[in-house]
This record gives C-alpha cells, sequence and structure tokens, in this order.
C-alpha cells in the first residue's frame, strides 16, 4: 500500500506510524488476517538508496532484480544473527524498492495486473505482494525458523519477479 498520497495524511501513513512503536516493542503489527502490509516507517540502512540508481533501471525486471537483492539481504542479515538489521532490511527494500518513486512495482501491479487468491478472496497482486512483505515480517520478528523466512523470501522475489516479467511484457510505463 502506499504510505502517502499527494498533500494529504492518509490513514496508511497513520497506520505506518503506529506500526512503528509496535515493531520497537516487539509486536509486528501485521497480524495474520491478510488484511495487512508493511506497517512502519523506512528506516535507514548502511545500502545506498535507489534514488540515485533508479533511473538506471532498463524496466521492470531490473527494478525487481533490486526487490529480490533485497530480500536476499534480509535472509542473510537474518542467517548471521543480526534480527534487527533483518528488519530494518525488509523495511528499506519495501519502501525503496518495490515502492521505489521511479520504478515503483506496487502500483504498476495494482494499476494493471490481475488477481490472484488471498485468504479465500480474489485479490489484486499488489495486495498479495504486500501481504507476503507483511508475512515476511512476521516470521522474523516471531523468530521461526530460517528455513521459514528463506521460503518466504524466496517465494516472494519469484512473485514479484512475475509481475515484473508482465509489466515489461506489455510495456507497461512507470505510473
Amino acid at each position: 500500500m502506499t504510505a502517502t498520497r499527494r498533500g494529504s495524511l492518509t490513514l496508511p501513513v497513520a497506520l505506518a506510524l503506529a506500526g512503528v512503536a509496535g515493531a520497537l516493542s516487539g509486536c509486528p503489527g501485521d497480524g495474520a488476517s491478510g488484511a495487512g502490509g508493511p506497517t512502519s516507517a523506512p528506516t535507514t540502512s548502511t545500502t545506498p538508496t535507489t534514488a540515485a540508481t533508479a533511473s538506471a533501471a532498463r524496466g521492470w525486471a531490473a527494478q525487481a532484480d533490486r526487490v529480490g537483492r533485497g530480500l536476499a539481504l534480509v535472509v542473510s542479515k537474518l542467517e548471521s544473527g543480526d534480527k534487527k538489521g533483518a528488519l530494518a532490511e525488509r523495511e528499506r527494500t519495501y519502501f525503496e524498492e518495490y515502492e521505489n518513486a521511479a520504478w515503483n512495482i506496487e502500483v504498476a501491479s495494482r494499476q494493471r495486473l490481475g488477481e490472484e487468491p488471498l485468504d479465500g478472496r480474489m485479490r489484486n497482486v499488489a495486495q498479495v505482494r504486500e501481504d507476503a512483505f507483511a508475512q515476511l515480517k512476521g516470521l522474523i520478528v516471531h523468530d521461526e525458523p530460517i528455513e521459514k523466512v528463506r521460503k518466504a523470501a524466496s517465494e516472494l522475489t519469484a512473485k514479484v519477479r512475475e509481475d515484473a516479467r508482465a509489466l515489461d511484457e506489455m510495456k507497461a510505463p512507470p505510473p
């Protein structure tokens, strides 16, 4: 879900701010109902932001590769015992890569791609991906086995790449 709308504070922004407090107390704030999404604001990271590199993207697939690299880094940080770093990288990957200003996969998916099942109902693929990012956060926060985190990150990466491939095939311009 896009965290900002032109000139106004929206419910997603309010939820994101509330999610920061939840993340700090160890509560994921995502819930298991499938209605969630990322719930905290982006955090700083030692990884360079994509603001400078976004214009270098040659299409949706290139942006999906950035998302994939970010999700791989989430797993890597968690494997090395850096839970806070893994959570921060997940936030950065969502807000700076998936919702990148120049190549916003979330918005383009919402506008141009179809639906997939989520919690027994058909939902836009963007909602399904947001739920997957939320599920990934929940796995990390609740100290689930690394195999589960790795599998969730791998499946999310594959789905984001499929979305990007579809957007590239339809020659969808950035939103």
